[in-house]
């Protein structure tokens, strides 16, 4: 397990919670309990929570009825089945990773913004790595969810670029190719965080440190956009003395 995070969903801070903590915070602000939308909002919850430690395989429905209380009668008055209920979670997925988008308004420097863009992505990630990873197996066979996981990534790019704009310098890059660096890094991110708090075999070539994981990811970031690292002072060349 990589140092710094715990299992995901525990270790992360309040805006950086698992899909399964926010859909039971928007459950419980439901008056009506009987409702319907409530209802909805226990079986998706359920599932996320369900899906941070089985594989989508294992995942049955009369399993998710019994983890929230409900009859299957119940259940498929909401959702068609396993599928059209992880497609949902694939939408809500993204509305949560899109509201979490840091603003880059504080940031002192382009250096800064893009590391706040990094930290975000990994923790969002990680903080719900099991559920990213049932996602991804699903993506190849179900038309529905990989049309969702291309909207997502279109959406999460879009406001990532839209935040960096914030900064003279990415203003001046080639859009081309700020956005295929962008693109180009949502996937490589995507790849190396895959392993982690999963039950695939962690990467040998990625760090035990999280933090050396950011600051490595961002340091690669600026110089693929820039193609220089980030400026840091360095110190003025001593003066030779010739002797007399």
């Amino acid at each position: 397990m990589i140092r710094g995070l715990e299992p995901a969903e525990k270790s992360m801070t309040p805006r950086y919670h698992g899909l399964s903590f926010h859909l039971q915070a928007l459950a419980r602000d439901i008056p009506n309990k009987r409702s319907a939308e409530h209802s909805r909002l226990t079986i998706l919850a359920a599932a996320a929570r369900m899906a941070g430690t089985q594989d989508f395989p294992e995942m049955t429905v009369p399993d998710i009825c019994q983890a929230c209380g409900i009859s299957r009668a119940t259940f498929y008055l909401h959702f068609d089945g396993r599928d059209s209920l992880f497609a949902e979670l694939m939408r809500q997925l993204t509305a949560l990773e899109s509201s979490l988008t840091p603003s880059l308004a504080a940031c002192p420097d382009v250096a800064a913004g893009i590391r706040a863009i990094v930290d975000w992505y990994i923790d969002v990630h990680l903080a719900n790595a099991s559920l990213f990873h049932n996602l991804t197996f699903l993506r190849r066979t179900n038309l529905e969810i990989n049309e969702s996981w291309l909207e997502r990534a279109r959406i999460l790019h879009r406001a990532v670029a839209d935040e960096l704009k914030r900064f003279p310098e990415c203003r001046a890059l080639p859009h081309e190719h700020a956005d295929f660096v962008l693109e180009f890094f949502g996937g490589g991110m995507n790849s190396v965080v895959s392993r982690v708090n999963t039950k695939l075999p962690r990467n040998p070539y990625v760090p035990t440190d999280l933090a050396k994981v950011k600051a490595s990811v961002a340091r690669l970031l600026y110089r693929s956009l820039f193609g220089a690292d980030a400026a840091v002072p360095v110190p003025a060349p001593r003066r030779r003395v010739r002797a007399r």
